[in-house]
């Protein structure tokens, strides 16, 4: 498996890009750095790349939709989550998980389609295109029953 490069964007256009990489068991294999030198490109070299972006312009549903035809759920989140959005869903990118077994929910991230366009094309500018998008937040710690609080600088991140 490959090492990952953990690209951290934040709001501020002219703030740089932090970066870490993570083995494909998620250990650490350098200290978290800020792309001072614009050298962030050759870091990605031979690796995956996953975009972080803040969590505040994320957010995070769980809907209820019908079983039996997986492939489709994509199509449906927009519809089944409209009444909790206070945006025009076709300004909007959606990304669906894995149906919970339990719950038969299916977890949705919700994002205004400029913004992630704006993080992706800012990513080309550093010569990067990313493998995946993430939140921050889904880099919290998961402890099943508890929810985890993340102090940085300027931000509360909580992950339930």
């Amino acid at each position: 498996m490959a090492d990952w490069l953990l690209m951290r964007l934040p709001a501020e256009d002219d703030a740089p890009a932090s970066w870490v990489v993570a083995d494909a068991q998620g250990q650490l294999l350098s200290l978290p750095s800020q792309d001072v030198s614009g050298g962030l490109h050759t870091m990605a070299t031979g690796r995956r790349v996953a975009l972080l972006v803040p969590a505040g312009e994320v957010s995070f549903f769980q809907a209820t939709l019908p079983a039996g035809n997986e492939a489709r759920l994509l199509q449906l989140a927009p519809f089944a989550l409209e009444d909790q959005l206070s945006q025009d869903v076709d300004a909007l990118h959606f990304a669906v998980g894995a149906r919970d077994p339990a719950s038969g929910t299916v977890p949705v991230a919700v994002m205004e389609r400029a913004r992630l366009e704006h993080y992706l094309a800012r990513a080309a500018q550093l010569q990067i295109i990313p493998h995946a998008v993430f939140a921050e937040s889904d880099l919290a710690p998961l402890l099943p029953g508890h929810v985890t609080m993340l102090v940085s600088a300027d931000q509360l991140l909580l992950r339930d």
